[in-house]
């Protein structure tokens, strides 16, 4: 038995880029610009409108640098150049910007509900916006408690960002997870 717990994403949009400060994160970044590729050919819509981005200060250096590493192509623009090609951005003491091509925007309720039409086609029994209450293993089993009632099966992937400390506490796994914004 296969069953996919959908929750909605909190608001329409996110970012999505291959500009990260780590070479590691960029190179799954850019498995994952494949994978939505995948999933918006199977879904038949745009789920990533791209953009590209722009990047400044420190961080931009060591995004530049990584980006580099793993050879995805990027530009630095002098901030007049910059000005000229982006007039709705402020550059106020900025000097120069780095762009990136495949910066774009995820539209997240479109994406998350193309994922659970397609899982519903392929036979997975989909609970939308049923809230995981409790988590148990039992005799190879897991149960996942929601307040649409219970599941059970052999596998279960909790996705569940910063909550999945308090869900996976139940089954004395410890994450230390806390939220952070990071700059």
């Amino acid at each position: 038995s296969i069953f996919l717990v959908v929750l909605p994403s909190p608001g329409p949009t996110r970012i999505f880029r291959l500009a990260y400060p780590q070479p590691d994160y960029v190179r799954l970044a850019r498995r994952a610009l494949d994978a939505w590729r995948e999933l918006e050919d199977a879904a038949g819509e745009e789920l990533l409108v791209m953009t590209g981005g722009l990047y400044a200060g420190e961080w931009a250096e060591e995004c530049g640098q990584a980006l580099a590493s793993c050879g995805v192509p990027r530009e630095w623009l002098p901030a007049a150049e910059a000005a000229e090609r982006f007039p709705g951005v402020a550059l106020d003491g900025i000097e120069r910007l780095l762009y990136q091509d495949d910066g774009a925007v995820c539209l997240a309720e479109r994406a998350v509900s193309a994922q659970a039409r397609l899982a519903r086609r392929a036979g997975v029994d989909v609970r939308e916006r049923a809230e995981v209450i409790h988590i148990a293993v039992a005799d190879d089993l897991i149960t996942i408690e929601t307040e649409a009632g219970a599941v059970s099966a052999e596998t279960a992937v909790v996705a569940a960002g910063s909550w999945a400390g308090g869900l996976l506490s139940e089954l004395a796994v410890d994450l230390p997870l806390r939220p952070t914004f990071a700059q």
